[in-house]
């Protein structure tokens, strides 16, 4: 029998390990918040863990199974094709383990991520003109 998972999932899988010992992850219910609660939550959520939940945002379940399938796919290959799908030019793309130094106060190696990063064709971006 196939269920439909919650999202995010039960709050016993939330719990992250951390210095000072087990917290759970933050979630915020954008359906129940306002928009500068949300703004002021993000900054300091991303800033104090780093990731959270969002829930009450009305993306279907069904496209957030995708993407995570299609982000384990990305992730599953190869380092020599994840690497090829860098775009230095525009920053867009595939970002290494370590290359990344988000926070270089307070580090003194690159963060210990993957990323992948995407955004909007500007016209006129390649060239180095604001495309205006």
């Amino acid at each position: 029998m196939h269920t439909t998972p919650s999202w995010p999932p039960a709050p016993t899988r939330l719990a992250l390990s951390t210095a000072h010992g087990m917290q759970m992850i933050p979630t915020i219910d954008l359906a129940n918040t306002s928009r500068r609660e949300v703004a002021a939550i993000l900054s300091e959520r991303c800033t104090d863990v780093g990731f959270l939940y969002l829930t009450g945002h009305s993306v279907p379940l069904s496209l957030i199974e995708d993407v995570l399938a299609q982000s384990r796919a990305l992730f599953g290959l190869p380092l020599h094709r994840r690497a090829a799908l860098s775009d230095r030019v525009l920053n867009r793309g595939y970002t290494r383990l370590g290359e990344e130094t988000l926070d270089p106060a307070n580090q003194t190696r690159g963060d210990t991520k993957e990323g992948f990063y995407i955004g909007d064709e500007v016209p006129g971006e390649r060239a180095g003109s604001c495309g205006g």
